[in-house]
């Protein structure tokens, strides 16, 4: 409140109906604008986390086909050498 007892929407003569309008336009720009920001934040998440766990699966996959080649070859190795 002002020194002369109005307020500043009296004293700048502001339109409510305008005042209104602006607010409610302002408000859908900074909600729609705030959901992009947290979806691609998340989308960026969710690729990276998702692509350093297929890496590191396809390793698993690899080392456990290598580890399984490897004592079948050792077994029948064994089988060879105790005939």
């Amino acid at each position: 409140e002002r020194k002369d007892g109005s307020d500043n929407k009296t004293h700048f003569e502001v339109d409510e109906k305008l005042m209104q309008e602006k607010y409610d336009k302002a408000k859908k720009h900074i909600d729609n604008t705030a959901d992009r920001a947290l979806l691609k934040k998340q989308a960026t998440e969710l690729l990276e986390t998702g692509g350093k766990q297929a890496i590191q699966m396809g390793l698993r996959q690899a080392l456990g086909l290598l580890l399984t080649e490897l004592v079948n070859g050792l077994f029948n190795e064994f089988k060879v050498l105790i005939k």
